[in-house]
């Protein structure tokens, strides 16, 4: 997306919701997918065959403990598709993080198409996974700072 259609589309509803894009979590379901079948097989295979347990079986365990965790993460996260990105005419908002126009100080373009917005307390970041023109949505939100900020 361009920054004209997040200002159509802001102009039209007061409001652009950027959510997370599932194209962005396919390697991570891949990978994780991968990772808990392989140590999972392989605890069951220990288990299945009666023998004596050594440090990997109990890696294997643990590790398939830990991929398995992430593997509904990714797949929660697919589902639900949060965290969402709300920008309105008071600011923004990622999750549980809400910052006003007045809070924001500067808009920044990282390189990893990241954009931050450094604020008086935290950082609010929006990573690529919301979108994929992080220039094009940095450049837009520093044009609605100076359009709604109070100085």
């Amino acid at each position: 997306m361009t920054p004209e259609v997040w200002e159509a589309e802001f102009e039209r509803d007061s409001r652009v919701v950027l959510l997370p894009r599932r194209r962005a979590y396919v390697v991570h379901l891949l990978l994780a997918g991968f990772l808990t079948f392989t140590n999972g097989s392989r605890t069951l295979a220990a288990i299945r065959d009666g023998r004596d347990w050594g440090l990997w079986e109990y890696a294997n365990v643990i590790l398939f403990a830990v991929f398995g965790s992430s593997l509904i993460v990714v797949v929660s996260t697919l589902v639900r598709r949060k965290p969402v990105v709300t920008i309105d005419r008071r600011g923004i908002a990622k999750g549980d993080q809400n910052v006003t126009w007045n809070q924001v100080g500067l808009v920044e373009f990282k390189m990893g198409g990241a954009v931050v917005l450094t604020t008086d307390d935290k950082p609010l970041r929006i990573d690529g996974k919301h979108t994929d023109n992080a220039s094009g949505l940095a450049y837009w939100l520093q044009s609605l700072v100076e359009r709604y900020k109070i100085k």
